[in-house]
């Protein structure tokens, strides 16, 4: 029956595994003994099912285990319940493996060259390895280092100029103890242009129109429209949309950004003077909610700001690329509190927020607390303003485009990472299969969802009525299996917690354990070695006898000359 098994690329849990196999068994309702037996390649992965499990008594007036509560419970366990693991792997397993990857930028424009750097994860002892790195079939990299040395690094690769579109990625490993690791697949999503819009007054929004047509040169494409003429545009183009004292806006104008944002879009709000509390409250995917607009003491105008999230997408090329900004600001918009899902990413002197940033579907929201004009202070005229409008378009392209790769699941959900597509949306497996789009109703929202994306590869997609398919999706095994890390057979009996665990190392031992357990011992040997002994025993403790007695010729007088003269008195 193993031997008739499909190898698969999930990821496997023993803790509910043993609690299905221990329920059938409850269900037979017979009274002898139960066995479970465990195959195991001795990875300790699998066993981390166990951590955090109820130990039967869980909280005062809560479920005592059982077998049906759906969790490992030792207590619940029968007696007459025996486990057995028979334990085959090696003992100090040794593997390479990809965990991870980032691309720098996000997203390439055509003619520009990226970066490519990568995360490694080890099983055993740092050794000498290579990783190849290919785009559309073609070797353009290799890198030779020690996995697992304290200073190995991050191996890093630069990507060089493509064509726009979408373009296959390959990274791969000398083959290892497990080979399903060995290639790790992704994609890279090349772009002519970006797209950005502005929203508001031709005054509102100057100084962020001639920031964005500054950025001309590097693909920045700039659209402005005014609130009242933004209609029925579609927006899923951008790849960050600027409000510049825009609100008050229409009801389905405020619609059609939040699902814009929810759907991967970068939305970014900068206050003006029009806009009154209640009108911010519309837009439900705002970072916070203003209560009002304060004006700064003149002796505390000029504020230096401050990187709060220094490590963040958004933040980190501004850090590197520049001193930390002074600037004279004389009004702001003031919070009464900031909401758990909200983050600061700039403050200005203290914990005062400056931009605040809030993850909203597959996209995110800022809002800044100064205007984009030099109404509210001289943000337009620092060194600060250009770089950041620009990073702002380059990282809602990076977080709205196409994802590098995803982790192969049963059922890949298609709203967060391919909002495209439909039910007719035909998709092909890494072996040109077919494979099932599904759509299911869900408070009155259709949501699809491919079934079995558990094959590691590229899937491709060709939308209902075209000709030609492209790559859609590149999916790779979970990365947790490439830790080989082996389970000790103590911490085994530790983490199952009951009496009756037996351990193996192969089958003869196993078969050893069954009899012992099923049959009994035999004491045939141990018997006949006992009366050896005991027959070992008797003789000597009869000759110690027969020596502690008075010899004959005393008892009966007998004389040197043999005559008997009497018995002894």
């Amino acid at each position: 029956q193993l031997k008739a098994l499909d190898l698969g690329f999930g990821s496997s849990q023993l803790a509910p595994a043993l609690k299905v196999a221990y329920d059938a068994l409850q269900q037979e309702g017979r009274s002898r003994q139960q066995e479970i037996f465990v195959l195991t390649d001795n990875q300790a992965l699998p066993w981390q099912s166990f951590v955090g499990v109820s130990n039967a008594k869980k909280e005062e007036g809560g479920d005592a285990g059982g077998p049906s509560s759906g969790v490992w419970d030792p207590e619940g366990i029968g007696s007459s319940t025996s486990i057995y693991v028979l334990r085959l792997g090696v003992d100090a397993p040794e593997n390479v493996g990809m965990a991870d990857l980032t691309m720098t930028p996000p997203v390439l424009f055509a003619g520009s060259a990226g970066r490519l750097t990568t995360q490694l994860i080890r099983s055993g002892p740092p050794s000498p390895t290579t990783l190849v790195l290919s785009i559309d079939g073609q070797e353009v990299g290799r890198r030779s280092f020690i996995a697992g040395s304290a200073d190995g690094g991050a191996p890093e690769f630069k990507i060089p100029s493509l064509e726009p579109g979408i373009h296959t990625g390959l990274l791969d490993t000398p083959e290892d103890n497990l080979v399903t690791d060995n290639s790790f697949h992704f994609l890279i999503q090349v772009k002519e242009r970006l797209q950005a819009l502005c929203i508001g007054s031709k005054e509102d929004t100057l100084f962020v129109r001639a920031a964005l047509k500054a950025g001309e040169q590097s693909g920045i494409e700039t659209t402005w429209s005014e609130a009242e003429t933004l209609g029925g545009e579609s927006l899923h183009n951008y790849a960050a949309i600027f409000l510049c004292n825009a609100l008050p806006l229409a009801p389905q104008t405020l619609t059609a950004l939040e699902r814009y944002v929810e759907a991967g879009g970068l939305l970014t709000l900068f206050p003006g003077g029009q806009a009154l509390p209640q009108d911010y409250q519309a837009l439900s995917c705002l970072p916070a909610q203003p209560v009002g607009i304060e004006d700064f003491p003149a002796a505390e105008r000029k504020r230096t700001l401050g990187w709060s999230q220094p490590h963040h997408a958004l933040v980190s090329p501004l850090r590197a690329g520049s001193a930390t900004p002074t600037m004279t600001l004389r009004r702001r918009l003031i919070w009464n509190e900031l909401p758990e899902e909200s983050q600061t990413l700039i403050s200005m002197g203290g914990d005062e927020p400056f931009i605040l940033s809030r993850p909203y579907g597959r996209g995110q929201t800022l809002i800044s607390s100064i205007s984009a004009d030099r109404t509210w202070g001289e943000l337009p005229l620092s060194s600060y303003f250009l770089p950041i409008i620009h990073q702002l378009v380059e990282y809602g392209a990076g977080i709205g485009g196409y994802p590098s790769f995803v982790w192969s699941e049963r059922s890949l959900p298609l709203k967060t990472i391919l909002p495209e597509a439909t039910r007719n949306t035909q998709v092909s497996g890494p072996g040109g299969q077919s494979v099932a789009i599904r759509s299911t109703l869900l408070d009155g929202r259709t949501l699809l969802s491919l079934e079995d994306a558990t094959v590691p590869g590229i899937y491709t997609l060709r939308p209902s009525g075209a000709s030609a398919s492209t790559p859609g999706l590149a999916v790779n095994m979970p990365r947790l299996e490439s830790d080989l890390s082996p389970m000790s057979p103590e911490r085994v009996k530790e983490v199952l917690q009951i009496k009756n665990v037996h351990l193996a190392a192969d089958s003869k031992e196993l078969l050893q354990l069954v009899q012992d357990l099923r049959i009994g011992r035999t004491y045939g040997e141990h018997l006949l070695w006992l009366a050896l002994l005991l027959i070992v025993v008797e003789f000597f403790y009869a000759n110690r006898l027969s020596r502690g007695r008075s010899a004959l010729s005393t008892l009966l007088n007998v004389a040197a000359s043999g005559k008997v003269e009497g018995a002894a008195g």
